[in-house]
């Protein structure tokens, strides 16, 4: 009996050193897996039924930050390096199949600014909702250079559920599951002119979309 109460003793200050606290700043290196598409209205002039699309797969990653202002409360954000597009056919006529393999691919560094609610006795469980914010670095359609047509900031919404295990107090490692939906239009307003002085100006209403699974070497500093 005496030796089950010293046990306890001991486990219960372990459990508790594990829980974060007001101030506490953890660092996590982080790399993913993640699928990405566009959504919204593409261009008028190609026909739904001469395209095909699917989601364009990348590796992601980043250098995350929490900043705790209670046990159960943090700001999430880092820079994550991340790529987002799609991939696919646009045909010529989608009943012989002759067509153009199309991949556009467009990085952006992203930096979140999500509030992060721990839940569980140990606080091992997170759930995180809030704003990214976006700059744009290479884009390419079939390896060539797009930059000058796609918009050089982006705004979305973040959004996803994690878990960490922690192996010291100041060690652990963990999983996110996270998912990203663009607010603003990936590419620029379109201006033609019809040689007579007459302008024109059309916007493709595409946005991103992307969900990824990361995993994190987490490491608190005090």
């Amino acid at each position: 009996m005496k030796k089950i109460l010293l046990f306890s003793l001991l486990f219960v200050p372990s459990m508790n050193a594990q829980v974060r606290e007001k101030n506490d700043f953890e660092i996590a290196p982080t790399i993913g897996y993640g699928l990405s598409a566009f959504y919204g209205t593409e261009d008028n002039y190609i026909p739904k039924e001469y395209k095909e699309s699917s989601n364009l797969s990348s590796i992601n990653f980043g250098v995350g930050v929490d900043i705790y202002f209670s046990n159960r409360i943090s700001l999430r954000s880092g820079i994550y390096f991340i790529r987002m597009g799609t991939e696919g056919f646009q045909y010529e006529n989608p009943f012989n199949g002759r067509g153009t393999y199309v991949s556009q691919k467009i990085n952006y560094v992203t930096v979140p600014a999500h509030f992060n609610y721990h839940f569980g006795v140990q606080r091992n469980w997170n759930f995180y909702l809030g704003p990214s914010f976006g700059i744009l670095g290479k884009a390419t359609n079939n390896d060539i250079d797009i930059k000058y047509y796609v918009n050089e900031y982006q705004v979305g919404a973040g959004y996803g559920v994690g878990y960490k295990y922690i192996l010291t107090d100041r060690i652990g490692i963990g999983v996110n599951l996270d998912n990203f939906i663009g607010l603003t239009y990936v590419p620029k307003n379109v201006i033609s002119d019809d040689g007579y002085g007459n302008k024109t100006e059309t916007q493709q209403k595409i946005k991103n979309l992307q969900g990824s699974i990361n995993f994190k070497f987490i490491y608190l500093l005090k």
